[in-house]
């Protein structure tokens, strides 16, 4: 009797060399440190802006408005762009126990900006700087990434996380391609 022979095993396949990652080579884990977190809440009066953040992490609020002082957290009132800047810049010079800085409100702090922006130009208001309506729009982003500037000091210096508060605004939109809907943004120019 013959014996049946079995075909030869399949020969195991090649070996490939898994194809480097571009990403795993260019990310630099080496010195990986976690950065706090910044952001902007808004939404209408009354709804717990400032008691949510005065449940971070060991809150100060600068505060432009008196709601503030209704809340079980330090709070120091701001009633002009230096003050403001002044006491972000004690925040990241000085030592402290805190790790939250929230900003109550950027509406509030707005007149304050553009004031700041009129005592650099001189002007008694914002519309007379470069004559004409809406001309100062552009000169005041230096002013506010002035602000932020100093606010991302304190999340890469001090480590301190960073929360701003603003009121909403409804508007009405104009949609030509169709009907008008409403538009939920901040309280801000």
């Amino acid at each position: 009797m013959v014996t049946p022979t079995l075909p030869p095993p399949p020969a195991p396949p090649p070996v490939v060399p898994p194809t480097p990652s571009i990403l795993k080579a260019a990310v630099n884990t080496s010195d990986r440190r976690q950065v706090p977190p910044i952001g902007i809440i808004y939404g209408r009066e009354k709804v717990g802006k400032t008691t949510f953040c005065a449940d971070a992490p060991d809150p100060i609020i600068l505060a432009t408005e008196r709601g503030s002082n209704y809340v079980k957290a330090h709070v120091i009132e701001i009633t002009s762009w230096d003050d403001m800047m002044r006491y972000i810049k004690a925040l990241g010079t000085e030592d402290h126990h805190y790790k939250t800085v929230v900003i109550d409100s950027l509406d509030l702090f707005e007149p304050m900006v553009k004031l700041e922006l009129c005592r650099m130009f001189s002007s008694p208001n914002v519309e007379e700087i470069l004559g004409g309506f809406q001309k100062w729009t552009n000169l005041i982003l230096p002013v506010w990434s002035a602000f932020i500037e100093a606010l991302s000091k304190l999340r890469y210096r001090k480590g301190m996380s960073i929360v701003m508060i603003a009121h909403m605004h409804i508007r009405d939109s104009k949609d030509p391609r169709g009907d008008n809907y409403d538009s939920i943004t901040m309280r801000l120019d």
